[in-house]
């Protein structure tokens, strides 16, 4: 188990928002498109925005990237 590390250490981000919709505002800020899914809805959201924009393929990291 790794040391437990202090709050205010781990969140060096301040900010009104949480940070999913911190990272959300800075990605569209870089022209990235953003849409905030629920887990539940990752697999049909990701078909849907494929299918919109005609993709045929997509590469994601693995974990051991």
């Amino acid at each position: 188990m790794p040391p437990a590390i202090d709050e205010p250490i781990v969140r060096l981000v301040h900010s009104e928002i949480g940070l999913p919709e911190l990272f959300a505002k800075i990605a569209r800020d870089n022209g990235m498109i953003v849409d905030m899914v629920n887990v539940r809805n990752l697999a049909p959201g990701l078909s849907s925005f494929f299918e919109a924009k005609a993709l045929r393929q997509s590469h994601f990291p693995t974990p051991d990237c």
